[in-house]
């Protein structure tokens, strides 16, 4: 039973993956690709970040995992935010 709750979880994390590319393909605005990107990290982050867990709970591969989550939370928002400020700034000089 354990087995198929890890692969559900991976298989949605695979699934939220192809929609955050399809929408950042599909979109146009360079904000709105940024927020697809964000929902990639955000959504099939934590799915990953789950199935690990189930995987093996409380061992070092999960506390890794949830590290790396809790990083890759931390440094996507910091780095979004400084993108879209250089992103703001480049169109305010050319303007």
């Amino acid at each position: 039973m354990r087995d198929l709750i890890i692969t559900v979880l991976l298989v949605a994390a695979v699934v939220t993956s192809w929609l955050g590319t399809v929408g950042f393909v599909l979109l146009k605005d360079k904000f709105d690709r940024l927020h697809s990107i964000g929902f990639v990290t955000v959504v099939s982050g934590f799915l990953i970040t789950v199935a690990a867990v189930a995987h093996e709970p409380l061992s070092a591969l999960a506390l890794k995992q949830v590290a790396f989550y809790v990083a890759a939370l931390t440094l996507g928002g910091v780095l979004t935010h400084a993108i879209a400020r250089s992103f703001r700034v480049r169109e305010e000089s050319t303007d």
